[in-house]
């Protein structure tokens, strides 16, 4: 770990936590673009520090990149240019950068143990100011009252139910895997985190932990029912403990979905969700153009069609994720976006029942990569699970755990070439007495082979 590598853990502790935007004098200094800009120049100027171009060739980095290329050049058949290159230059193009440093710094699997540990640390920074810092707002209804936290900082109460819970999986990954600081770290966070959702009163949150929970039970090997059991036991303990008033009252109205705005409302999640299919099937090549959800509900016909007399137009967000990729970005961003986060958990599946059974028993970083497969995956489940609540197309949340997949492909593979090598010549060495010459030219041979794929 050197200066680049701890300096991407503070910026990806910041993205998490955003306590930058607790003081006022330091949320104007925006130190996550300026991290981010030195950061980049600093790879810029020293190559030799990053990863090569592998990790690149992976399937969930030539997503990302396609995205932005896709997003780039589709700009200017969607309703605004210049609302989507002005974000393009001015946020995703951060997005981009933050996530391209992020899977090239992970060269070994240390490094890439230290920089998903900064995560689950902004998780836990994040989970004590939604705990004990921020107030809860209180909200009247006609038949009963709750409380809920009304903001974090730069996070509203249900993006941050998003944020906390993908940071779950690899609280328990580190808990089960990691020996020092990141496993204390990850044992603070596991409650703390659930309490926090449960302080965001946000009805996707509660959803997201149960999809967590049961990708937890599911995919998590090496790993017995008791223990799998004993982790969302503590999770929903400490929901409980946690609750705000009115908190389960609230979480019971989605047995009633008919009676929610949510349901009937022009501006609720459902008819937004229907106007989004609509927005993707007018524009079916190229979409809306990036960041111009909200623009085409205030300037295209369909949402004035369906709004009622006297009633103002409001400009929504989609409030949820694939909605506003395929909105956006039509068929193909869809495609693209399903592929980078449904495509990798199921990649990151198939590359874990691939491992050797032995590593569950190592005792050296085999043991973080074999649970590590799985934990990502689940961290994405908890992803799209919330994300369809949410509008997180765009944000950084999905391209860091793009990166954090990417990188652990091919530290994988490099594990296991560094294994096969090792194979071939322990076979060489058990069948010395039978011409040796060749036997270790075949040694030789598949040891440079190995280091020539890792390098």
């Amino acid at each position: 770990m050197d200066a680049l590598r701890w300096s991407l853990c503070i910026l990806l502790f910041l993205t998490v936590s955003r306590l930058h935007q607790l003081n006022s004098v330091l949320g104007k200094l925006r130190p996550l673009l300026t991290l981010t800009a030195l950061i980049a120049l600093y790879v810029f100027l020293n190559p030799g520090k990053v990863a090569a171009g592998s990790v690149f060739r992976t399937m969930p980095m030539r997503m990302v990149l396609y995205i932005i290329g896709f997003a780039s050049v589709a700009a200017p058949a969607g309703i605004s240019l210049g609302n989507s290159g002005l974000w393009i230059v001015q946020d995703f193009i951060k997005t981009i950068t933050l996530c391209i440093i992020v899977v090239s710094a992970a060269r070994t699997t240390h490094e890439w143990r230290v920089i998903t540990s900064a995560y689950v640390a902004g998780c836990l920074a994040l989970s004590w100011t939604a705990l004990f810092f921020f107030k809860l707002e209180h909200v009247e209804r006609s038949n009963f009252d709750y409380e809920r936290l009304d903001n974090l900082a730069m996070w509203d109460a249900n993006d941050a139910g998003l944020v906390l819970l993908v940071g779950v999986p690899l609280a328990i990954l580190h808990l089960r895997a990691s020996r020092g600081w990141p496993r204390w770290i990850s044992m603070a966070a596991i409650p703390l985190i659930a309490g926090a959702v449960a302080r965001t009163g946000s009805r996707g949150a509660l959803i997201g932990m149960l999809c967590t929970a049961a990708a937890l039970l599911l995919v998590l090997r090496g790993v017995g029912l008791i223990n799998k059991v004993a982790f969302v036991g503590v999770a929903f303990a400490a929901i409980s403990f946690f609750a705000p008033l009115g908190y389960w009252r609230q979480m019971q109205t989605l047995l009633e979905p008919e009676k929610d705005y949510n349901f009937f409302d022009v501006d609720g999640r459902k008819a937004l969700a229907q106007r989004g299919i609509q927005y993707m099937l007018a524009y079916p090549i190229a979409g809306l153009g990036i960041n111009n959800f909200a623009k085409a509900e205030c300037t295209l016909p369909i949402k004035q069609a369906v709004t009622p007399a006297g009633k103002g137009i409001a400009c929504r967000p989609p409030h949820n994720t694939f909605i506003q990729a395929g909105a956006e970005l039509g068929i193909p961003g869809l495609v693209l976006f399903v592929m980078l986060t449904i495509g990798t958990t199921v990649m990151l599946i198939r590359l874990g029942r691939r491992l050797p059974a032995s590593w569950a028993r190592a005792s050296d970083d085999r043991l973080l990569l074999y649970h590590a497969t799985d934990c990502l995956a689940a961290s994405i489940v908890a992803f799209c699970a919330c994300s369809l609540f949410v509008t997180f197309a765009w944000t950084d949340i999905v391209y860091v755990f793009g990166a954090f997949s990417g990188s652990l492909i091919v530290l994988v593979q490099k594990v296991r070439d560094t294994d096969e090598g090792r194979v071939a010549l322990a076979q060489t060495t058990s069948l010395e007495g039978h011409r040796p010459l060749e036997w270790r030219m075949a040694a030789s041979a598949s040891l440079h082979l190995g280091a020539r794929r890792s390098s």
